[in-house]
């Protein structure tokens, strides 16, 4: 049995730095050989007013739910 794992991101302004910078993580999230039922991913946004980074994850990470990442 392996111990359950919690993978946390924090995030602060939305940047299209930022952006690319959890692209990138996401990338190296697809290489994680744990058991998907064993891990999950958690997102803190501190948004800014102009919320790219909270579509950038709707759009890129929500559809690998289940399949390359755990399931949200």
């Amino acid at each position: 049995m392996t111990p359950k794992v919690a993978v946390q991101i924090l995030t602060y302004g939305n940047s299209e730095m930022e952006c690319k910078m959890v692209a990138r993580l996401r990338d190296s999230l697809f290489e994680v050989n744990y058991p998907k039922d064993d891990w999950c991913i958690v997102v803190v946004d501190n948004p800014s007013a102009n919320g790219n980074l909270r579509e950038y994850l709707r759009n890129n990470w929500t559809p690998e739910s289940g399949k390359r990442l755990p399931s949200l």
